[in-house]
């Protein structure tokens, strides 16, 4: 089974990390890439 490398906001980290994610299932919490995951959890910059 292919899988695919994602983003993922953790919390208690205050952080995106990456991980495998196989295609299936899944939340809103799957992010394609970095700046994406960051961006949406943590807001843009000022």
């Amino acid at each position: 089974m292919k899988h695919y490398g994602r983003y993922v906001y953790q919390p208690g980290l205050s952080n995106c990390i990456r991980f495998s994610y196989f295609g299936n299932g899944g939340n809103f919490n799957n992010f394609l890439t970095y700046n994406d995951c960051k961006e949406f959890c943590m807001g843009k910059p000022k």
